[in-house]
C-alpha cells in the first residue's frame, strides 16, 4: 500500500523538490529531502514517479520516469 521514493540531492540551491505519479503531481517536500513515502496505494499495481528540484525562479527538468509495483 506504499512505495518508498529515494533520490540524490544533486542540487545546491532548490527550495523543495516534487514528485509526480503517474502524470499528478504529490506534495511537495522540503529542501536537502532524499526520501519520502507515497502511500494510500493500491495493492499490486504498477506506478510511474518522476522528480524534480524546485528553484527559485526556475524548477530542474523532470527526471526520466521510474516504474515499481505495490506489493500484495
Amino acid at each position: 500500500s506504499q512505495i518508498r521514493l529515494n533520490w540524490k540531492d544533486n542540487s545546491d540551491n532548490e527550495i523543495g523538490f516534487q514528485a509526480e505519479r503517474n502524470g499528478n503531481l504529490l506534495t511537495a517536500y522540503a529542501m536537502n529531502t532524499t526520501t519520502a513515502v507515497d502511500s494510500g496505494l493500491q495493492p499490486r499495481t504498477w506506478y510511474s514517479y518522476k522528480l524534480r528540484a524546485l528553484g527559485d525562479p526556475i524548477n530542474s527538468p523532470w527526471t526520466t520516469a521510474v516504474k515499481t509495483k505495490t506489493l500484495r
